[in-house]
């Protein structure tokens, strides 16, 4: 029986000249996906100077495709959504994918509470108020004097017909007792916010029904008020102001 001898130089010279062509296509491939990313990033630029949204959201989409970890590139391809919903031209599709692209992209840069906060306005457009809550709170956790977005809170809630939750956090904003109907400014934390009296006061009326309740809310809100305008006079009539 004839036995062959394995030549080992030439077995590793193959297996060589294998790892080095697989380095070398990795490398051309990276250099080929690199520029590609680059040119497309390029005419998404071109495209805004020309004011051709829709062209620099295909080009900077493309771009993100293969650039993952560009978050900056993530949020500038939101905010060309955004900004095609706010045009002109938009079409009803524009909408829809624009909440996508805000949706992934706060995925990815959670951080970014502009960008969260718009995508909060965009939940509530289409009723989905339990995820709205869930990033108001995100929000008020680095922003946790934000009365405006409080405000926007106790609406939703009440939106969601989550009564009991919001009649309880209306309470907590302005600072009211409701077994005694007494209140504490110094636990409120937005007594001078009239839209969150007219909401409290409207559910007491519609839902539960307690006319003397509202009435009291209502009152403490013209007081919230007159305070309110009677510090703005006092400081603009400062002699030091």
């Amino acid at each position: 029986m004839q036995r062959y001898r394995i030549n080992y130089f030439y077995f590793i010279k193959v297996l060589v000249i294998g790892v080095v062509t697989s380095i070398a296509w990795v490398l051309l491939w990276h250099f080929q996906v690199d520029r590609n990313a680059n040119e497309y990033q390029r005419r998404a630029d071109s495209a805004i100077e020309n004011g051709d949204l829709r062209e620099a959201l295909k080009n900077i989409h493309q771009y993100t495709k293969m650039r993952e970890d560009d978050l900056e590139a993530r949020v500038q391809l939101a905010n060309l959504a955004i900004d095609i919903t706010k045009s002109d031209d938009v079409e009803r599709e524009d909408h829809g994918l624009a909440f996508n692209i805000v949706l992934e992209t706060v995925r990815h840069v959670p951080d970014d509470l502009e960008l969260r906060r718009t995508l909060v306005d965009m939940l509530i457009r289409y009723q989905m108020f339990p995820e709205a809550i869930r990033n108001i709170d995100t929000i008020l956790i680095q922003k946790p004097n934000d009365k405006e977005l409080m405000t926007m809170k106790l609406q939703t809630l009440f939106a969601a017909k989550n009564y009991k939750q919001g009649i309880t956090y209306a309470c907590k904003l302005i600072g009211l007792n409701k077994t005694s109907e007494e209140f504490d400014s110094s636990k409120a934390v937005a007594a001078d916010q009239p839209k969150v009296y007219s909401l409290f006061a409207d559910i007491l009326r519609r839902r539960e029904n307690d006319l003397d309740l509202a009435k009291i809310v209502v009152e403490q809100m013209v007081r919230s008020e007159e305070r309110r305008v009677g510090k703005e006079c006092r400081s603009r009539w400062s002699p030091y102001h």
